[in-house]
């Protein structure tokens, strides 16, 4: 079984009245997802996450290593998140 940590960045983000956090995997950059609370964007950052990472091993892809974000700005939050792939 194989262990994969990334870390996710939520960005809070104000359109007109609404706020929602946006989600972004600097290493895996075709996860992008959102949510309207920060656990609802971890909930969407998981699930897009494992998506990304067992289609990228269908495909013969590498799965790149964690890359953590160098400076946050004020109200930015990191998140680290472990996926271990299911025995089959």
């Amino acid at each position: 079984m194989r262990l994969y940590k990334f870390t996710a960045v939520l960005t809070p983000t104000k359109e007109g009245s609404e706020m929602y956090y946006q989600v972004r995997v600097p290493a895996l950059s075709e996860v992008v997802t959102f949510g309207s609370s920060v656990e609802e964007a971890i909930f969407m950052a998981q699930d897009a996450l494992e998506l990304v990472v067992l289609s990228r091993l269908e495909e013969g892809e590498e799965i790149p290593e964690d890359k953590k974000p160098a400076k946050l700005s004020k109200g930015v939050i990191a998140k680290k998140f472990w996926y271990q792939l299911p025995t089959m």
